[in-house]
């Protein structure tokens, strides 16, 4: 434990809620590993013989209500957006003293049935009873395999499309929503029915199907957009590929009631936790986009790779740069 002092720099140090961004990741991590991993890649892969073996871990918190499902849905996607099978999975949970078996087991039951709509097996983990924690916590890691080269950012090409699957800001809004009091509150200023449908973003947070699609139609890299919304994926994206991006800020897809909630709680919906929906480079959108749409999926061309560092959004006339995530 580092305990600070009054120095100005130490101040420097303080961290701020949520994803750790890529500036502090490279300083105090990724420099200090002999093979770091590269920005914009989901998983770890390790050759043996002829396949590579694929881990992914993600985590939770019972401050929402949905954390053990999500927490699952996150490691998942990350081994199938890295072009792999998703074997199974491992979930360590940490309980609070006040907690009882009761509650040991029903969240097992929920972690089970995540794992059931992954269409994989709980394998195994680990449980404790801690004082350290004052809240349940559940940490998953995922176990995939690819039989070739796993699909990464290093794929990526100037001149490529960039296509995104679904909607952003399913996963925050799900979140928002599986808490009782803030459906209420929404509950006051829309109606029941048009909240209605956001109890089913919940149930679009996997993305199994659509990396399943890409994987047969030319893909050369996908990422799943999560912590920090679809702009810190697009900087993980672009700074993993070493390629810049122009961009159509409207092209982005958003759901009606997503642009309604993110106003009620005065927040930036590019900015959201996105877990469920996904960027795709290849050479050929519009042929991506119609294979995923055949299957169901709703995906839009949204711009294309550059051969520079620029990362711009275009708003009509207006040209912006995205700022450093």
């Amino acid at each position: 434990m580092i305990l600070l002092t009054n120095n100005p720099y130490d101040r420097k140090l303080v961290m701020a809620v949520g994803k750790v961004p890529n500036r502090i990741l490279k300083r105090s991590v990724v420099n200090l590993l002999k093979c770091p991993p590269r920005t914009g890649i989901d998983a770890a892969s390790f050759a043996v013989g002829d396949i590579h073996v694929l881990t992914a871990c993600a985590t939770g918190l019972t401050d929402c209500a949905i954390a053990p499902e999500t927490a699952v849905y996150k490691a998942a996607n990350n081994i199938w957006v890295s072009g792999g099978e998703l074997l199974g999975i491992e979930a360590s949970f940490m309980l609070p003293k006040s907690y009882n078996e009761y509650n040991l087991k029903a969240y097992t039951k929920r972690v089970k049935a995540a794992c059931d709509k992954c269409k994989t097996t709980l394998a195994g983990g680990h449980t404790e009873v801690t004082d350290g924690v004052k809240r349940f916590c559940i940490s998953v890691a995922a176990t995939g395999i690819a039989g070739t080269t796993p699909v990464n950012i290093h794929n990526v090409k100037p001149g490529m499309d960039i296509i995104v699957t679904k909607w952003i800001a399913l996963e925050e809004v799900a979140m928002i929503v599986s808490n009782e009091d803030n459906m209420a509150k929404l509950c006051e200023h829309f109606s029941n029915e048009y909240m209605s449908v956001t109890g089913q973003y919940a149930d679009w947070l996997t993305v199994r199907d659509e990396a399943a699609v890409a994987m047969k139609h030319g893909v050369a890299a996908m990422h799943d957009i999560s912590e920090g919304g679809i702009f810190t994926a697009l900087w993980d994206f672009a700074e993993g590929s070493g390629c810049g991006f122009e961009l159509d800020l409207k092209r982005i897809p958003l759901r009606q009631e997503t642009v309604e909630i993110a106003e009620f709680f005065h927040l930036n919906p590019y900015t959201m936790k996105s877990s469920g929906s996904i960027i795709i480079a290849c050479d050929n959108g519009t042929d991506m986009v119609n294979a995923l749409n055949e299957e169901g999926i709703p995906a839009v061309i949204i711009g294309r790779t550059t051969d520079n560092n620029g990362k711009i959004l275009r708003n009509e006339d207006e040209i912006r740069y995205l700022d450093k995530m």
